[in-house]
């Protein structure tokens, strides 16, 4: 299901785009919470950032919650 980024809880999924193609997600994150959610870098492994950091506000797609939980 489509969250919204106000709405998002503890496990759910974070979806980004490139910049390019704003409909395609390029990258995805697990929430986890207070802004924060947890991504692995091809650069440096696996990190936590924050949704509020100026490239991940603005290539934002869209939170998604698995069906039943």
């Amino acid at each position: 299901r489509k969250i919204s980024k106000n709405k998002l809880q503890e496990g759910d999924l974070v979806f980004f785009h490139n910049g390019k193609n704003k409909r395609t997600a390029t990258h995805v994150g697990i929430y986890l919470k207070n802004d924060r959610f947890i991504h692995a870098s091809t650069s440096r492994g696996v990190i936590v950032s924050r949704l509020d950091e100026p490239y991940y506000r603005r290539v934002w797609m869209q939170g998604g919650r698995v069906k039943g939980l």
